[in-house]
């Protein structure tokens, strides 16, 4: 999957490569956050890591 956006990446150029590295590691992150929520059963950390992601998501835009 990361080869794939990575040859997307360098055929559309500076700002729309940047865009979807930046997806696919969200989505990354959105896959281990619902690995998490459906094994855990301290919803603390699953609160805890879903703030700290949204917060590194919104620092890279």
């Amino acid at each position: 999957m990361a080869h794939h956006a990575k040859m997307l990446a360098e055929k559309y150029g500076k700002p729309y490569g940047t865009m979807i590295l930046t997806s696919l590691a969200v989505v990354v992150e959105v896959l281990i956050i619902g690995i998490m929520m459906s094994h855990s059963e301290n919803i603390n950390l699953v609160r805890d890591t879903i703030v700290a992601a949204v917060l590194s998501i919104l620092t890279a835009y």
